[in-house]
């Protein structure tokens, strides 16, 4: 068995959400995998070129900051939805029109990062960590 390398566990999911970019373009998004210390989320091939136009994170700079919109409470009206900072560690293509990017927070506010902790140990019993 492998050890846990990981400071934050993760668990699979299944929650849509939408990716902010910098010019304030909206593009919609699913996030199979969530943490405290990140997460990572399946796109469109037309939504990771607006994000990685090269299809790789070593392009991207410090300051490529993608926000992701995401709802941390049950039935939560969009104007609701939690807002976070994140930066792409990783990019990987899924499929022809398939994408997954692993980021991590930056900038994540102290309620934010409550929010999100609450969030996930509310819903440990329904998710399989990994």
């Amino acid at each position: 068995m492998i050890p846990e390398r990981r400071r934050h566990p993760r668990f699979e999911t299944s929650l849509s959400c939408q990716l902010v970019l910098a010019d304030d373009e909206v593009y919609e998004a699913a996030i199979n995998s969530l943490s405290v210390g990140g997460l990572q989320f399946v796109c469109d091939r037309v939504t990771a070129l607006r994000i990685a136009p090269k299809g790789h994170a070593s392009e991207l700079g410090p300051d490529s900051v993608v926000r992701v919109r995401l709802p941390l409470h049950p039935n939560a009206p969009e104007r609701d939805w939690a807002e976070l900072s994140t930066r792409v560690s990783m990019v990987r293509r899924l499929a022809q029109n398939s994408y997954c990017f692993h980021v991590e927070y930056s900038d994540i506010g102290d309620d934010a990062l409550e929010s999100l902790a609450v969030y996930l140990d509310g819903k440990k019993a329904g998710f399989r960590a990994h």
